[in-house]
């Protein structure tokens, strides 16, 4: 057996995802409820694909992006997209899908802060209003998404939002038929979470 086959065997037995040291994150963005359609352009050097598990009048409606970056730092992404008809769609926030031993993801966070359309700032896209405009999804698992304000980390403002597969943050914004829309933000890799309740 070669060692380069020992390694990966090592891997898979031990439970342990091969990605998961790579710093990885991910945004969802969700037109099924208005029926708008989304044709991606770019992602800054990030995987675009569509929401391929879900019905099949569904999957061009839904984009997901799954984002690598540094867990030592911020990094600045971008995603670019055209709707295919007006009407409202969400932006979702949220970590990796990393197997556990257990059933279920891993709760892999990552940080999120400074959500911009366009160049411009979405309403409280930097944190600093806490929560307004944003709807945190639940965790069976009793870790939620959650506002951080630790000086190490925070680096834009005084806030910033830390969510994972299991326990999102999403916001929702209008677009147009045939009009760009770039969303751009900074994140960084936070890495297995623990169970914290949001004081914010």
């Amino acid at each position: 057996m070669s060692k380069n086959i020992a390694v990966i065997l090592f891997f898979i037995f031990s439970g342990i995802n091969i990605w998961a040291s790579a710093g990885m994150g991910r945004i969802d963005i969700n037109g099924r409820f208005s029926k708008v359609e989304l044709k991606p352009l770019e992602s800054s050097g990030h995987k675009i694909q569509f929401g391929t598990w879900l019905k099949p009048e569904d999957v061009k409606r839904y984009l997901t992006v799954n984002l690598k970056g540094d867990s030592t730092k911020w990094s600045e992404g971008k995603i670019s997209f055209i709707p295919l008809a007006d009407g409202r769609i969400s932006i979702s926030l949220l970590g990796p899908y990393i197997r556990g031993k257990k059933p279920g993801a891993k709760p892999v966070g990552v940080y999120y802060d400074e959500i911009k359309i366009n160049g411009k700032l979405v309403k409280n896209g930097d944190f600093e209003k806490k929560l307004t405009r944003w709807t945190l999804g639940k965790s069976k698992v009793n870790i939620p998404a959650r506002i951080v304000t630790d000086k190490n980390i925070v680096k834009f403002g005084k806030r910033c939002i830390l969510a994972w597969h299991n326990a999102t943050a999403r916001t929702v914004i209008k677009v147009k038929k045939g009009e760009k829309v770039e969303i751009s933000f900074m994140f960084r890799p936070a890495g297995e979470i623990a169970s914290q309740k949001n004081k914010e």
